[in-house]
């Protein structure tokens, strides 16, 4: 079951969210910002989009860019423009800021893995907001070294009880730059962390410096909670 969920997600996560595509949101002084179907105010509204609600843009550079939001109409993701001085990449946002997106997020996902325990077809709600989820949370911890946020990373990770490939690798990349600090949270953590070691174990780039002292270290955790 996990490796058909998996396949389902690298499918369903590539063709909506595309391979050079930013996670973003806007910045709008009302609080929310017009989709429309061209390039120009001229054009008709095909929605909206709210203060802090994650959608991904092309970033191309253009006046008016092309954004892609997680709504659909009659199946149809929503797809339009935005001008550019209204849309902020995640990685723009101040630390401040990153800290109260994540937060929002851990607060969603939190609650969907509880609807995706009980309806395991309810696949787009549980993996829609992972990957810019787990983007930040990797950038933001690897910046600042907070260990607060990664545990409540690693704490909704785990709560999902099923595999997706975006949040495995964060973890991986958390431990490749941080080390000393993923192995104090694992230890801090004493239960459950068998998911988060095998993460480490299978996504870990073997040409990193040290990887073999790196494994070493994190199957001796591993085999210290067998």
């Amino acid at each position: 079951m996990k490796t058909v969920l998996h396949i389902l997600f690298i499918l369903f996560s590539t063709s909506l969210i595309g391979q050079n595509r930013e996670a973003a949101i806007i910045s709008d002084k009302d609080d929310y910002t017009i989709i429309r179907n061209g390039e120009g105010i001229e054009y008709d509204s095909l929605s909206f989009i709210k203060e802090n609600e994650i959608f991904y843009v092309d970033n191309s550079g253009k006046q008016w860019e092309r954004v892609y939001l997680f709504k659909f109409v009659d199946g149809k993701q929503i797809t339009g423009f935005v001008h550019k001085s209204r849309i902020q990449t995640l990685k723009e946002c101040s630390l401040q800021k990153k800290v109260e997106i994540l937060n929002m997020l851990n607060v969603q996902l939190t609650e969907n893995n509880e609807k995706f325990k009980n309806n395991k077809s309810d696949f787009q709600a549980i993996e829609r907001d992972y990957d810019p989820y787990s983007e930040l949370t990797e950038n933001y911890f690897c910046e600042t070294g907070d260990t607060n946020i990664l545990k409540k990373f690693f704490t909704v990770k785990l709560s999902l009880e099923t595999a997706l490939e975006e949040p495995s690798v964060a973890v991986a990349n958390c431990f490749v730059c941080r080390p000393e600090l993923v192995i104090g949270i694992l230890k801090s953590m004493n239960r459950d962390i068998e998911l988060l070691i095998s993460d480490i174990i299978a996504y870990t780039p073997s040409n990193i410096e040290n990887y073999k002292e790196l494994i070493r270290n994190i199957k001796e955790l591993k085999d210290m909670n067998e």
